[in-house]
């Protein structure tokens, strides 16, 4: 059927095509608009823009502007035609794809793309939006001075879904092992407390689908004095400072709502704190919320009390609408940068006289 329409459309002489599917005529029209459950009528084209949100077409012809287009199989196709619950995962360098939970993280060199129900103030679903996880930075530049480097991320991706920030991690012996990811939330972003050692480091955007294609590695030197011996120690010169490590994620993670007598709606946030910290203490949490379904979030907001000591777990939301459902997720910060997100946790402030 595929070969049908591309041979019409280079004859130019056919107004309309009347595809023959299971004994019944059917114009292009209402076979495009056919249940995407149906592998023959499906678009099988997924283009990938370089910037701004994929779409699925039905032919490589009808991408547009600069990307990829990648040929889907049926099964792929129905993933981004119906969700339930899938994604895809799309090699950054070649044409492979596979499929993985919508939560599940895709690899290195590959972006997910995934077709989300955003939903309304209600909670109602309201529409079906097509987004990816960023893509790769027009450019990543390091630059140094005696105990700072400053990294600066140039021209990124966002996938459709603004970007909510920025990770990067640290190698110290070529790239055989690597810190875990820090988080930052804008460009460009500070590194302290490194040694007199050559490092790389790779960097990737974040957005709502989750976080982006790895770039990098870019290697850089901070201009002081003193020779990089191995952490175990040697002679000559000075060992380099511990590789940065930041607090792993908070866990459950639960909200609940609930509206003054005024009228304004709040919500009290409590969680596990991560008994991991990294190499530093926590000195704080930061939030963001989503009110349509997390097809896009707001930004990384500093949690109320951050300043307290001890850190408390529990904090307070406030200027919330009455009968929305929000997703949230929690970060807990340090001196090295901001830890891994929580889970997506959703809640709902019930509208006045509902339960």
């Amino acid at each position: 059927m595929r070969q049908r329409f591309r041979t019409t459309r280079k004859a130019g002489i056919l107004t309309a095509l009347i595809v023959v599917l299971a004994g019944v005529l059917v114009a292009p029209s209402a076979a495009m608009a056919a249940p995407a459950s149906d592998p023959a009528v499906t678009p099988r084209v997924l283009c990938l823009p370089d910037s701004g949100a994929p779409q699925q077409v039905a032919s490589s012809g009808a991408c547009t502007g600069k990307g990829r287009s990648i040929t889907l199989s049926p099964d792929e196709a129905r993933v981004l035609a119906l969700g339930d619950g899938k994604a895809l995962c799309v090699a950054t360098r070649s044409s492979k794809v596979h499929t993985v939970a919508v939560r599940q993280s895709c690899g290195r060199d590959e972006r997910k793309v995934v077709l989300y129900r955003s939903l309304d103030m209600a909670g109602s679903p309201a529409s079906l939006i097509m987004l990816a996880a960023p893509g790769e930075f027009g450019g990543l530049r390091v630059d140094t001075t005696p105990s700072i480097a400053t990294v600066t991320v140039d021209s990124p991706s966002t996938g459709g879904s603004p970007l909510t920030g920025y990770e990067y991690r640290l190698s110290s012996d070529n790239g055989r092992t690597w810190s875990d990811w820090i988080a930052r939330t804008s460009s460009p972003f500070s590194i302290t407390g490194l040694g007199p050692c050559t490092y790389a480091i790779e960097a990737r955007g974040v957005n709502a689908v989750g976080a982006g294609t790895t770039n990098g590695p870019v290697n850089f030197a901070l201009k002081q004095p003193g020779a990089c011996v191995s952490s175990s120690g040697g002679s000559g010169g000075s060992a380099p400072a511990p590789m940065p490590r930041p607090a792993a994620a908070p866990a459950n993670v639960t909200a609940t709502g609930v509206i003054a007598g005024d009228g304004s709606a709040t919500a009290t946030v409590s969680f596990t704190a991560p008994t991991d910290t990294g190499t530093a203490a926590i000195t704080g949490y930061q939030y963001m919320l989503s009110s349509n379904g997390g097809a896009s979030f707001g930004p990384w907001t500093a949690a109320a009390g951050a300043a307290s000591t001890p850190v408390p777990s529990t904090f307070t939301l406030t200027g919330l609408t009455a009968g929305t459902a929000y997703d949230m997720r929690v970060r807990a910060v340090t001196s090295v940068g901001a830890g891994a997100a929580s889970a997506d946790a959703t809640f709902t402030i019930a509208a006045p006289g509902k339960p």
